[in-house]
C-alpha cells in the first residue's frame, strides 16, 4: 500500500499541515463496512473470474465456503485471509482482519471456517474438516482456481492468519508450492495446543493418528517444502505459542534469535516481545502489518533486514507495554469514590443543588436481564453528588433489591454498583474525581443480571451536588 502523503507546507503554516495530517490519519484508519453485508450470492468454483467485492459463498463437494472479497486493481497479489478462534455457536462467518485491505498493496480473500459450523460447539475448528475430508484441500483447490482464472502466480499468493487460522495459513503455503505464508503465534503441532483435547472430544478425531492429508504433520510438510516462503511471527512473552516454535526448530534442527532469524532460505522466524495479560492475543497492529508486508516484499533481503526487525521489535515491545500502563492507569484510577458515610458533619455548611428530581418513575418490564433506565449523565469532575430513592414498588415479577450502577462508557467500565432492598429508602454519598469520561448512572428493574420481566416504580429520586461552605 502507497501510503505517502503530500503534507508540505511552508513554516508559517505548520497549524495547516497538522489538520492534513490528522485528517491523513483519519482516513488511513476509516473502512467500508458496507462490503461486509451479508448477500445471497453463490458463486460456482468455474466462475471465479472477476468476482463482484463484497460477501459470497462458493460451494464445493457439499461444504459452502462463505468469502469475502475486496479487489486491487493496482497489484495482481491476493491475499488469503483466515481466522482463528469464535464463539461457539456462532452462525454468523467470521472475517478476521477484514479492514486490513485498506492496507494490502493486493486483493483480500476472507474465508471463513466451515468446521465450526459442521461442529457448532466449537471454538476453534482450523479449518481441519472430517476425518476423511479435508477442507484445507478443498481450500487449496478454490484458491488455485481463482487465482488461474485471474491471472494469479503462485508466487504471488500471500496467505496471512494468526492462531488457529495461522496453522491452516501454514497448511496451504506447505501444499502450493512458491507460495507464501505469514503468521502470527500459530498452531503448528496442534497436540501441543491445549484445546487440542476439546476438538478431539468435540469431532471424534483423534489428532495424534497418521492422517490421510498429513494435516497432524504440519512441522515435517514445512520441512519439506523448499519451494514456498514461510514467515513466522512469535511473541516470547508467549509461553503456549513458543512452545510451538520450540517444536518446529527440533524438526527443522535450527534455533532462532531475538528479532528476525533465517531458520531456511525459505523460512524466516521474527520473535517480538509484547507483554500482556494474553500474550497470544498481543499481536500485530495495522502499523506493524505494513512493516509484515514490507518483509514480505524484501524476503530475500535479509542481511538488510535484520537489524531494522530487531528494532521493530522494540517497537512492538513499546507498544505494548503502553498499553499495559495505561491499562494499569485506568484499572487503579477510581473515578468514584463512595462516601462509607451517609452522614456529612455540620450539615447547616453545606448547600445542596438540585440536579434531577422525580416523582413516580417507572421502568418498564423486559425480558432483558439487565433491563434498566439511565437516569443522569452529565457528571462534572471534582464534585460530591447525593443520592435519594425512595418508595419502591415491584409492579411485575419478583425482586428483593434493585441495582443502581454508574456506568463510564468511554472505557466499558462500572465505577460503581450499590444494591439497594425494595423495603424503605436509601441514600449514598460519592464523589467524581478528575478526568472522569462520560458517566451514567443507571437504575436497574431489579438485581443487575436477573431483571427479566420485572417492572418497577419509584416514589422520588433526587441527585443532589453537594457544596461544602
Amino acid at each position: 500500500m502507497d501510503i505517502t502523503y503530500n503534507t508540505k507546507e511552508s513554516t508559517n503554516n505548520l497549524n495547516s499541515m497538522k489538520n492534513k495530517v490528522n485528517l491523513f490519519r483519519k482516513e488511513l484508519y476509516k473502512n467500508d463496512k458496507k462490503f461486509l453485508e451479508e448477500t445471497n450470492k453463490i458463486i460456482d468454483i468455474n466462475n471465479l473470474y472477476n468476482p463482484p467485492e463484497g460477501r459470497f459463498t462458493i460451494p464445493y463437494k457439499g461444504v459452502e465456503f462463505e468469502c469475502l472479497y475486496k479487489k486491487n486493481t493496482e497489484s495482481n497479489r491476493l491475499y488469503v485471509i483466515f481466522s482463528g478462534s469464535r464463539k461457539a455457536g456462532n452462525i454468523q462467518p467470521t472475517f478476521k482482519r477484514w479492514s486490513y485491505y485498506k492496507y494490502m498493496d493486493g486483493s483480500m480473500l476472507n474465508i471463513d471456517d466451515p468446521t465450526c459450523k459442521l461442529y457448532k460447539e466449537l471454538v476453534l475448528g482450523w479449518y481441519y474438516g472430517t476425518k476423511n475430508e479435508c477442507y484445507l484441500d478443498y481450500i487449496i483447490e478454490i484458491v488455485q482456481s481463482f487465482a488461474l482464472q485471474n491471472g494469479i502466480k503462485s508466487n504471488d499468493i500471500v496467505f496471512f492468519a494468526s492462531s488457529g487460522g495461522g496453522y491452516a495459513a501454514l497448511y496451504c503455503a506447505s501444499k502450493i508450492k512458491h507460495s507464501t505464508a505469514a503468521v502470527i503465534n500459530p498452531q503448528i503441532r496442534l497436540t501441543l495446543y491445549d484445546y487440542a483435547k476439546w476438538f478431539q472430544k468435540i469431532t471424534n478425531i483423534n489428532l495424534l493418528e497418521d492422517d490421510l492429508f498429513e494435516r497432524n504433520k504440519l512441522p515435517e510438510l514445512i520441512n519439506q517444502n523448499k519451494e514456498s516462503r514461510f514467515i513466522i511471527i512469535i511473541n516470547i512473552e508467549s509461553d503456549v505459542d513458543m512452545v510451538q516454535l520450540e517444536e518446529l526448530c527440533k524438526v527443522l534442527n535450527e534455533s532462532y534469535n531475538y528479532g528476525l532469524t533465517k531458520l531456511r532460505d525459505n523460512i524466516l522466524c521474527w520473535t517480538y516481545q509484547a507483554v500482556s495479560s494474553m500474550p497470544h492475543n498481543a499481536q500485530e497492529y495495522p502499523a506493524m502489518f505494513m512493516m509484515i508486508e514490507h518483509l514480505i516484499n524484501n524476503f530475500d533481503k535479509y542481511n538488510y533486514l535484520k537489524n531494522i526487525y530487531t528494532l521493530l521489535s522494540e517497537l512492538w515491545y513499546d507498544h505494548y507495554n503502553l498499553i499495559c500502563q495505561k491499562n494499569e492507569v485506568l484499572n487503579n484510577l477510581q473515578k468514584i469514590e463512595l462516601i462509607k458515610s451517609c452522614s456529612i458533619e455540620n450539615e447547616q455548611y453545606i448547600m445542596k443543588t438540585i440536579q434531577k428530581h422525580i416523582t413516580n418513575y417507572i421502568i418498564p418490564q423486559s425480558n432483558s436481564e439487565n433491563n434498566f433506565k439511565t437516569f443522569y449523565n452529565e457528571f462534572e469532575s471534582f464534585n460530591l453528588y447525593e443520592f435519594v430513592i425512595d418508595g419502591i414498588n415491584v409492579l411485575k415479577g419478583e425482586t428483593e433489591k434493585i441495582s443502581v450502577i454508574i456506568y463510564n462508557s468511554d472505557i466499558s467500565k462500572i465505577e460503581l454498583k450499590i444494591d439497594i432492598p425494595v423495603v424503605g429508602g436509601y441514600r449514598f454519598l460519592f464523589r467524581t474525581k478528575e478526568n472522569i469520561g462520560n458517566l451514567k448512572l443507571n437504575i436497574y428493574s431489579g438485581i443487575s443480571g436477573e431483571t427479566k420481566d420485572i417492572s418497577i416504580s419509584c416514589g422520588i429520586i433526587i441527585l443532589y451536588k453537594i457544596q461544602i461552605l
